[in-house]
């Protein structure tokens, strides 16, 4: 007992092969080039990596040189230190007739926000000279903690 297939389903049937034959190639391809360009934004990722690393580390020296090259420049060179994230202001030279502010940039790098805020600051005098008193508590102490590896 033979099964006859009739012409027109073995159209249909590879019909329907072929077509799921291009449909699986078009999702590869789609598959292949959203590959491709995630691979392409890893590596540009890397690059603008690499490249903020360079600069953190070109603004660094620079600012460890520019900080020597002006010693010559003033009486005195205050370098500041902060526990922000990003200082505003690097040094303040005191001259006889002078107090600078001064911040060192990589030559072309723009200020920053907070850098053009400071130097707004000074242009319009809105600067001030302050004393502040401190005072340790009588009762502070400090004291070496007992755990069970150094006791007595």
């Amino acid at each position: 007992m033979a099964i006859e297939i009739q012409t027109e389903t073995w159209y249909l049937l590879w019909a329907i092969v072929i077509a799921v034959i291009v449909g699986l190639a078009i999702a590869v391809l789609k598959l292949q080039q959203k590959y491709k360009d995630a691979i392409g934004q890893l590596k540009e990722r890397g690059k603008q990596s690499r490249q903020l690393g360079i600069n953190e580390i070109k603004g660094g020296i620079n600012q460890i040189l520019g900080t020597f090259s002006l010693l010559n420049e003033y009486e005195e060179i205050m370098l500041l230190a902060t526990t922000s994230g990003n200082a505003s202001m690097d040094l303040i030279g005191v001259n006889q007739n002078s107090l600078d502010f001064i911040e060192i940039k990589t030559k072309g790098s723009p200020l920053t926000k907070g850098e053009k805020k400071v130097r707004r600051l000074i242009q319009e005098k809105m600067v001030n000279y302050r004393i502040v008193d401190a005072d340790l508590p009588v009762d502070f102490k400090i004291e070496e903690r007992t755990t069970q590896n150094n006791q007595q």
